[in-house]
């Protein structure tokens, strides 16, 4: 018996009130697609989501995408199509950063960090998007600490498919993974040929600006004029202010004997000159406590004791345990998407008005964008020197720029010392 229309709707499964949302890090996804000379197959994919987790899913991916002013109009249109066409299937696509190095390399950054904002403010309560989540990534190490603060913090269920781990604990249910999801060449991809690839403004003038102090004047004529005093959080980027220190020492012999904790406390007095500062939180690398080797051993020893040191004028210095290299030394793990997350986590309870941020790191592309969405403001302070081996993005400059005057945002550290 043929079942009429009304039938098949009333026995049809019911739209529930949340979807099942999944979080795929699509720059991981293409890298280990790449290195199986394979490009992924988004319609296959969804195909295999819906398949797994019903047809109520809410697809979100995270992506490189070139600036539009960066890019010749054929490569604008080939981007701007294939965006269109993923669109069409039912992702929603966040776009982060990437650009081409003067030797061809592409790099693409701030998907992890854009990722964990999404999962972060859609399990929120003020949101409460989703009871169930599913994160596609590569190494779950990166996100752990994360996902479990956000399960255990507002009551969610997390999944997790781990390239990595998928790999080394079952090999043949991830290769039939590949085989279905990837293809020689997806509908729509964009050319993978060298393009002419320019920055969207004059970088090095705007550096140029920072170090001969033209944007500090006018930052502290701004401040001059402002009556309330904001309330303040500092972040602190402690990986990115240490690599640049020891650039600096290297150029100019008088820095040789400012410590790093001259410097954070430096920073921290500056900031509650004119600002309400009410935190303050450091995020640090470290080995792990279990290790063997002298020389990790040593400089676990010296984050503890500049730790003990910092919290004593109340600076809150939290661990990022690295993965112990005994190679290639140590590589950090999360240490941008705890500062990510952080960072949201306080907007979100509404903790401050503004957020300085220490880092010229371009993974903070999403954090800026976010809070400006949050109705907050921010500012970066960053080292500006060497010009040479700059640690202020070009592209953290140019997200300020789209939301007023930078000369209110952005604060050269070099300026201070």
């Amino acid at each position: 018996m043929t079942l009429s229309r009304l039938d098949k709707w009333i026995k049809e499964e019911p739209e529930p009130s949340k979807y099942i949302h999944i979080f795929i890090n699509g720059v991981e996804l293409t890298t280990e697609f790449k290195g199986r000379d394979k490009k992924v197959n988004y319609e296959n994919l969804l195909i295999l989501l819906k398949k797994i987790y019903g047809a109520y899913i809410m697809p979100i991916l995270y992506m490189g995408v070139y600036d539009n002013e960066c890019i010749d109009s054929k490569t604008r249109k080939e981007q701007e199509a294939y965006l269109k066409y993923l669109k069409g299937l039912g992702y929603r696509v966040r776009k982060c950063v990437k650009y081409h190095k003067s030797n061809g390399e592409i790099i693409e950054k701030g998907a992890e960090v854009s990722m964990t904002i999404d999962l972060e403010q859609y399990g929120h309560p003020t949101c409460d998007k989703y009871d169930t989540a599913v994160v596609f990534c590569n190494e779950l190490v990166k996100y752990r600490t994360i996902l479990k603060s956000i399960q255990t913090t507002f009551k969610k269920k997390i999944k997790v498919f781990s390239f990595s781990q998928e790999y080394e604990n079952h090999y043949q249910t991830f290769m039939d993974f590949i085989d279905y999801v990837g293809s020689p060449k997806p509908m729509l991809s964009p050319s993978s040929r060298y393009i002419h690839y320019k920055k969207p403004f004059e970088y090095s003038h705007v550096i140029g600006m920072l170090n001969q102090n033209t944007l500090r004047n006018r930052f502290n004529s701004h401040l001059s004029g402002e009556k309330k005093k904001l309330k303040t959080w500092m972040f602190i980027d402690y990986g990115n202010i240490h690599h640049s220190l020891l650039d600096l020492k290297k150029t100019e012999p008088s820095m040789r004997s400012f410590s790093e904790k001259d410097l954070i406390l430096k920073l921290k007095n500056r900031a509650e000159r004119n600002n309400e500062l009410t935190g303050v939180i450091m995020y640090m690398g470290t080995p792990q406590t279990n290790i063997n080797i002298t020389q990790l051993q040593a400089l676990q020893r010296k984050n503890e004791k500049m730790k003990a040191a910092l919290e004593k004028h109340g600076i809150e210095v939290r661990f990022r345990f690295n993965e112990n290299l005994y190679k290639g030394g140590m590589r950090e793990h999360g240490v941008d998407l705890s500062i990510g997350y952080t960072i949201i986590e306080k907007a979100l309870e509404n903790s401050f008005e503004k957020a300085i941020l220490i880092s010229g790191d371009a993974d903070f592309v999403p954090v800026v964008t976010k809070l400006h969405e949050l109705g907050k403001k921010v500012e970066i302070w960053a080292f500006t020197k060497p010009e040479h081996n700059c640690a202020l993005s070009p592209f953290l400059i140019y997200e300020l720029s789209k939301f007023g005057d930078i000369s209110s945002s952005l604060k050269s550290i070099n300026s201070l010392l």
